[in-house]
């Protein structure tokens, strides 16, 4: 494609109008909150006016994961990442993990670790998501053991070693026997579960083994983000303690052998995922089931997921994700093949493309767009060039589902409030590429 393809003739610009309904959403689902992380401002053809609403909180679409990440028996719903696919160095590619195994962020919230399955059902490398710009590395080193960052994010703790998080390359051992490794918060000590429960060891290695048992018969230690608890399960139940191991407190039975357990970013809160949730509210029982409760074991309702939880992790406190100037490309087939592409004119959305900058000529891949049926005349693409629109948050559809501030379902085709669309374009997809015929 050469840079003079600016505009193809009888393309309009879009139009922000209703798409409507595309179907049904679960009533319990691993839902986003509304969170204050960008200011809101109404989304316009051209403009560059910068809303001063900074009070007015954000709707977050789902489908891009932003403070949660979750893996199910299908792959990930997390940020820079949807169902089988990830959007790799701000290019649409697909590596082909078909399931989750486990994940883990960084203590600042910025990079998340995770290691999938491969189509076959073995263990794949352990990948690094940077949430800046999703890129991603792999590290390699099977046979890993649990997941847990250093506070500075450059070292990992698995099983008994600490590899580091640049490369995957051994650092050292830690010299005993177990595995799920929990960092503190100050960097000085990292729990595990040993053979008789919740052993503490120096990070450094220097702790003779097997450490100091902390909580006896527990697992899957995790600390809180200030290091002043400690939650675990214990006897098939979730639980959390003061760090010396005293004042614990042991859920009851509605939630059944939690193998999981990851706190909210205040450290009030604690995401566990469960073998079964007995919902008695709801008069139900879930299995495999991540459910977010209160210290006191109140369910949160309106943060459950039913649908095959593998694992999920809340993301850590953070700074402010930066908002870089983006070019994004949406495929859609077009209601009226004989019309020219318009918004009116446009059925699903599909993002196919990002490319940091503004440009009408992006370097597209014909992989990214071709399959599934792309063959013939009636498709078409929308490039919007945006600003105030956080990388790993950009919709993945539009419209787009996502939850309210009362907890109900809606709907949007707009990229989300708080982005600005200084300028869109539509083509016809084979003034973009080769399309092959049907």
């Amino acid at each position: 494609m050469t840079s003079n393809r600016i505009a193809e003739p009888g393309a309009t610009p879009r139009r922000w109008g209703t798409l409507g309904r595309r179907g049904a959403v679960p009533l319990l689902a691993l839902a986003l909150a509304a969170t204050p992380v960008m200011p809101a401002g109404a989304q316009s053809e051209v403009t560059s006016t910068a809303s001063t609403q900074d009070d007015v909180r954000t709707i977050i679409p789902t489908g891009v994961r932003d403070e949660f990440a979750e893996g199910h028996a299908r792959g990930y719903n997390a940020p820079c990442m949807g169902e089988l696919q990830m959007l790799h160095n701000v290019r649409f590619t697909a590596p082909k993990w078909s399931s989750h195994r486990e994940l883990a962020w960084s203590q600042d919230g910025s990079m998340l670790a995770l290691t999938p399955e491969d189509d076959q059902g073995g263990t794949s490398s352990l990948i690094i998501v940077a949430l800046a710009d999703c890129s991603w590395r792999d590290l390699g080193t099977p046979d890993l053991a649990g997941l847990s960052w250093s506070p500075d994010g450059t070292e990992i703790a698995t099983g008994n070693r600490v590899i580091s998080a640049t490369d995957g390359t051994h650092i050292r051992d830690l010299g005993y026997t177990g595995r799920d490794p929990a960092w503190h918060p100050d960097g000085d000590r990292i729990a595990y579960r040993g053979p008789e429960g919740i052993h503490v060891v120096a990070a450094d290695g220097s702790t003779p083994p097997p450490g100091d048992l902390l909580i006896p018969w527990g697992s899957n230690p995790a600390w809180s983000p200030d290091g002043t608890r400690i939650a675990y399960s214990i006897g098939g139940r979730a639980a959390h303690a003061a760090a010396d191991g005293t004042d614990q407190v042991v859920f009851d039975d509605t939630l059944w052998l939690p193998d999981r357990v990851t706190w909210s970013p205040e450290g009030e809160r604690l995401l566990v995922r469960a073998e079964v949730f007995n919902f008695r509210e709801y008069d139900k029982v879930f299995y495999d089931a991540c459910v977010t409760l209160t210290l006191d074991g109140q369910v949160d309702p309106t943060k459950v997921s039913e649908s095959e939880c593998r694992d999920a992790a809340w993301r850590p406190a953070h700074e402010p994700d930066p908002t870089p100037e983006m070019t994004l490309v949406y495929l859609y087939r077009k209601v009226d093949p004989d019309a020219p592409p318009s918004w009116h004119n446009s059925d699903r959305q599909d993002l196919r493309h990002i490319e940091l900058g503004h440009t009408w000529s992006p370097d597209l891949d014909p992989e990214a767009f071709l399959g599934f049926g792309v063959c013939g005349p009636g498709w078409a693409v929308q490039m919007d060039q945006v600003v105030r629109l956080v990388r790993h948050r950009v919709p993945l559809n539009i419209p787009f589902s996502y939850r309210d501030h009362a907890g109900q379902f809606r709907w949007s085709n707009t990229l989300g409030w708080g982005t600005v669309v200084q300028a869109a374009r539509h083509h016809s997809l084979e003034y973009l590429i080769d399309v092959p015929d049907c």
